[in-house]
């Protein structure tokens, strides 16, 4: 199946546009497919920044470390 893609509009500065054109040819893809990449890794990098800040503040709550000791020393037994 292929996947359906949106035509958008994007300005840029003119030294990402040359970084752009540089890489295309280097990489033998398309302006397209550069972007659509980039993108793709900011959000996935966006997406573990924000799950690394709720461990941060999970870390810092000590009433949440001392269940999740008690969950870790748990034999799986019944009460």
């Amino acid at each position: 199946m292929v996947e359906q893609k949106a035509k958008t509009t994007i300005n840029l500065p003119y030294d990402l546009k040359e970084e752009i054109q540089k890489w295309k040819e280097e990489l033998g893809k398309t302006q397209s497919e550069i972007i659509d990449e980039a993108l793709r890794e900011y959000f996935e990098k966006k997406e573990k920044e924000k799950w690394q800040k709720g461990v941060d503040l999970a870390m810092k709550d000590q009433e949440y470390m001392q269940f999740c000791q008690e969950l870790g020393n748990d034999d799986g037994g019944i009460g």
